[in-house]
C-alpha cells in the first residue's frame, strides 16, 4: 500500500478541456485542372464549397442499378491518354473513411463547457499509373459526403470543360473515372415508409426514424442533413447477411460461446470499432467493460456470458443501465435496427500506402467492380466479428440519454458507471503545464472524483479529493500511481485512459501522431503488468486498447497508425532482447489495436486515468481488507434504495468512498433545499462546499443572509466543515 505524504497544497485542477477542430478551407481549385472527356456527355458537377464552419458528416449514398453496367472500351485503355468509354456513367463513392473523434464535454455547476476535436478523415491521393500523377491530397475536418462537395477532382489529361463528365475521386478511395460498378440486389428488410412491416418488434418510444438521430450540440462531430437523407435502418442480423459476415439463412448471435465447457466467454473486447458519431469515450469504456464478460451479460437480462446466446427472434431486447442521478437501474426496450448508408465496398481493394499514411489505388484498382454494402453511421462489429452485443449496447445509450446525437460528447465515468451500477470513478489527472492546457505537469497525478451531472449530461465534473475525506495522498508521483493501479489491477477494477493535454494541430492530420497515438482520444486501460528480464531487469507495462481497432497501416515509417508503434509496441525488437518478458505479461502479436507500453512511455504521453473502484470478477488472490471508511450521505441514501443492496458491499472495498453529485441529488436525499439539514449535510461532504456558501452569502452583501446561514450551520453542528476544503462526512 502506498506511504502517506504531506503536502503543502493541492494544485487546483481546472476543467479539462479538448481544443475544437480547425475549420478548414474548401478543396483547392486547380488552375489546370485535368480531366477525363467521355463519349457521351455526362452531368456536370459544381464545385466544392466553401464551409464558414467545420460542416458535418454526410455520406454520398451509393446508386442502385436495374441491371448491372457493362463496361465497354474502345481499345485498351492506354494511359498516356485518356481512355474512351461507350455511354459510361459516371462513378460517385461514398466519402471518407471515418477515424475516430473526441466528444468530451466537460461541466461546472451551472456551466457546460463543450469541446470536440471533430471527425478525423485519412484522404487519399489519385495515382495515375500510366503518367505518375499525383495530386496533393487535402484534408477536411468532418467533411461532407456528397457527389461532387466532398470529392476531389483529378484526371490525369483533359482540361476542365464545362458541360463535359469529369473525374470524381473521393477521399476515401483514389479512382480514375470509369463505368459504374455491378451493384449486388438489396431485397426488402424492413426500410422505407414503414421499418416494421417484417412481423417483428418495432421500437415506438426510439423509432428508427430521423427523430431517433436527434441534434448534436454544436461543435460536435455527427452526420449531415444529406446523409440523414439516405440513412436506411437494417436489422442488425439483416446487416450481417447482406455485408457477408454471416450466409444467408445464418442466425446470428448476442455473442460466440466457448467451444468447449469451461473456455473462456464468447464476449470479447475486439467486437466493435468506433464509427461516425463522436462517441470513442463509450466505444472505449465499453471496450473496458468487455474485459468483464459476466458484468457485460448481466447488462442483458436472462443472458449467459458463458453460453451462446441467439438473437431474438422477433428483434426486440432489453438493456440495463444505471441512472445515478436516481440510484436505479432502468431496462432499456430496444428493437435491432441500426441507421446506415450503402455504399461501395472497397474493403478488398489493394492499395499501397505513401508517406503521408494515405492510401494509393491504381486505375486498375478503381476500375475493378464492387459490391455494395451498408456502413452503419455509428458503431460497427470488429473484424471477423458478428457479435450483436456492442452495437446493442450503443444504441441502449442513445436512447437512455434521448437520441444518437447526445452520446456525441462525453466521458469515460459517465459510461462505466452506467454500465457497472457503481456510483464511483476516480479520476487521476495531470495538473495543467501552461495556461493553454496544451501540455501537463511531469511526474504528478492529482487524485479527483468524477461528478454526475444529470442523466442527459455526458460530461462530468472531477473534484479533487482533498480533506479529512482522503486519507491516501491526494497527489501522487508516477511510481505511485503505478503502484495504485497495479493494485487496482489486481482487484479486477475497470480502467481507462485518454490524451487530453496537447497543442492544437495545424491540421486534422495532426491529431494522428507518427508513434500510433491519437490525441484527444480516450483508451481501454486493460492491465498493469511488471516483468523481470534475466539480466536483473525489471520492466513496468500498461496494456492498452485503442476503440479504432485494427489500424490501416502498422509499420512506424509507413504513415498513420492507430496502435503505438515504438518500443515494445507488435514486432518491436524488445520482444526478440528480451523473450523471457512475453509469457509474464501475457504478450501477443496481433493487429487489433490492443498494444503494450512502458510505463516511462505512458506516464510521458497520457494524462488522464479513470478507474471504477469496484471489483468486477473475483481477483486470483485475497482482497486486502480496507481500514473502515465514512460514507457521504447521498452514498448512504443510496445504500437503502432498492436495487442497490450490493452497493454497501462495494462501497466498504473501495479505497475511497467520495460523493459523487455536482448538484444536490435531491432526489436521493429526499430534500432539495440546501438549508435544511439534509441538504446542509451534503454541502459539508464536498470539501469547501458549506464555505463556498457563506462566501456567496458575503459577496452579495446581504448580512442577514450570513447570519441566517452561519445559524443553520451551527444548528446542524457542521462548523467544522467551514473553511477551504472543509468537510465532515
Amino acid at each position: 500500500m502506498p506511504g502517506t505524504a504531506t503536502y503543502a497544497a493541492a494544485p487546483t485542477y481546472a476543467a479539462s478541456k479538448y481544443a475544437a477542430a480547425p475549420a478548414y478551407a474548401a478543396a483547392p481549385a486547380y488552375a489546370a485542372a485535368p480531366m477525363t472527356k467521355f463519349a457521351a456527355a455526362a452531368p456536370a458537377y459544381t464545385v466544392a464549397p466553401s464551409y464558414t464552419a467545420p460542416p458535418t458528416t454526410t455520406y454520398a449514398g451509393a446508386p442502385t442499378y436495374a441491371a448491372a453496367p457493362t463496361t465497354t472500351y474502345a481499345a485498351a485503355p492506354a494511359y498516356t491518354a485518356a481512355p474512351s468509354y461507350t455511354a459510361a456513367p459516371t462513378t460517385t463513392y461514398a466519402g471518407a473513411q471515418a477515424y475516430g473523434e473526441v466528444g468530451y464535454e466537460y461541466a461546472h455547476e451551472g456551466y457546460v463547457q463543450q469541446a470536440d476535436s471533430g471527425a478525423y478523415y485519412q484522404p487519399q491521393t489519385v495515382v495515375d499509373s500510366g503518367a505518375y500523377y499525383q495530386q496533393q491530397a487535402v484534408v477536411y475536418p468532418q467533411q461532407t459526403r456528397t457527389a461532387m462537395a466532398s470529392h476531389t477532382i483529378v484526371s490525369p489529361q483533359q482540361p476542365l470543360t464545362a458541360g463535359t463528365s469529369h473525374t470524381v475521386v473521393s477521399q476515401q478511395h483514389t479512382v480514375l473515372s470509369h463505368t459504374s460498378s455491378t451493384s449486388q440486389p438489396v431485397r426488402p428488410m424492413g426500410v422505407g415508409g414503414d421499418p416494421s412491416h417484417d412481423g417483428k418488434f418495432r421500437d415506438a418510444e426510439f423509432p428508427p426514424t430521423d427523430k431517433s438521430l436527434g441534434q448534436p450540440r454544436p461543435g460536435r462531430s455527427f452526420i449531415g442533413e444529406e446523409a440523414r437523407a439516405k440513412t436506411e435502418w437494417i436489422r442488425l442480423p439483416d446487416l450481417m447477411r447482406f455485408n457477408k459476415h454471416l450466409q444467408q439463412g445464418q442466425h446470428a448471435f448476442l455473442w460466440d460461446g466457448p467451444d468447449q465447457p469451461g473456455e473462456k466467454s464468447g464476449i470479447e473486447i475486439r467486437d466493435l470499432i468506433q464509427g461516425q458519431v463522436g462517441d470513442c469515450w463509450l466505444i472505449a469504456s465499453i471496450n473496458v467493460m468487455g474485459e468483464f464478460p459476466a458484468k457485460v451479460a448481466a447488462l442483458f437480462p436472462g443472458r449467459n456470458a458463458y453460453k451462446m446466446e441467439p438473437e431474438s427472434s422477433d428483434g426486440r431486447y432489453v438493456v440495463k443501465l444505471y441512472d445515478t442521478g436516481s440510484a436505479s437501474w432502468m431496462d432499456i426496450v430496444l428493437d435491432d435496427y441500426v441507421p446506415c448508408i450503402k455504399e461501395e465496398n472497397w474493403d478488398d481493394v489493394p492499395f499501397n500506402t505513401n508517406a503521408n499514411g494515405q492510401k494509393v489505388y491504381s486505375a486498375e484498382a478503381g476500375a475493378m467492380k464492387k459490391e455494395m454494402k451498408y456502413t452503419p453511421h455509428f458503431s460497427k462489429p470488429g473484424v471477423g466479428c458478428t457479435d450483436l452485443w456492442p452495437m446493442l449496447l450503443e444504441k441502449a445509450f442513445a436512447k437512455f440519454c434521448g437520441s444518437f446525437a447526445t452520446i456525441a460528447g462525453g466521458n469515460e465515468p459517465y459510461a462505466l458507471m452506467a454500465m457497472s451500477g457503481m456510483p464511483q470513478c476516480y479520476t487521476f489527472v495531470r495538473p495543467d503545464g501552461d495556461a493553454n492546457g496544451e501540455s501537463a505537469v511531469p511526474n504528478s497525478w492529482g487524485w479527483c472524483g468524477a461528478q454526475f451531472l444529470g442523466k442527459d449530461h455526458t460530461g462530468m465534473n472531477y473534484d479533487h479529493l482533498t480533506g479529512h475525506g482522503n486519507p491516501h495522498n491526494s497527489v501522487v508521483d508516477n511510481n505511485g500511481l503505478f503502484d495504485w493501479l497495479a493494485q487496482f489491477d489486481s482487484k479486477n477494477y475497470a480502467m481507462g485512459c485518454a490524451i487530453s493535454k496537447y497543442k492544437q494541430p495545424e491540421s486534422t492530420t495532426g491529431f494522428f501522431r507518427k508513434d500510433g497515438l491519437v490525441m484527444g482520444h480516450a483508451y481501454g486501460l486493460i492491465a498493469v503488468k511488471q516483468a523481470q528480464a534475466r539480466d536483473g531487469t525489471v520492466f513496468r507495462f500498461v496494456n492498452l486498447r485503442n476503440p479504432h481497432g485494427i489500424g490501416d497501416v502498422n509499420k512506424k515509417d509507413d504513415g498513420f497508425s492507430t496502435e503505438w508503434n515504438d518500443a515494445w509496441c507488435d514486432g518491436a525488437p524488445e520482444w526478440q532482447r528480451y523473450p523471457e518478458v512475453a509469457p509474464q505479461i501475457g504478450y501477443v502479436s496481433e493487429n487489433d489495436g490492443n498494444f503494450w507500453m512502458e510505463w516511462s512511455d505512458f506516464t510521458k504521453h497520457y494524462d488522464k486515468v479513470n478507474v471504477i473502484p469496484m471489483v468486477m470478477k473475483p481477483p486470483s488472490a485475497p482482497i486486502e481488507a480496507q481500514a473502515p471508511q465514512p460514507i457521504p450521505i447521498s452514498l448512504e441514501c443510496m445504500c437503502k434504495m432498492p436495487g442497490n443492496e450490493e452497493l454497501r458491499g462495494h462501497l466498504s472495498v473501495a479505497e475511497l468512498p467520495y460523493d459523487p453529485f455536482a448538484n444536490l441529488p435531491g432526489n436521493i436525499l429526499g430534500d432539495d433545499k440546501r438549508t435544511s439539514p439534509t441538504g446542509l449535510r451534503w454541502m459539508a461532504s464536498k470539501p469547501g462546499k458549506l464555505q463556498e456558501l457563506l462566501d456567496f452569502a458575503k459577496k452579495s452583501g446581504q448580512d442577514w443572509q450570513v447570519d441566517f446561514y452561519m445559524k443553520k450551520i451551527q444548528e446542524a453542528g457542521l462548523q467544522d466543515a467551514l473553511g477551504a476544503g472543509g468537510c465532515l462526512l
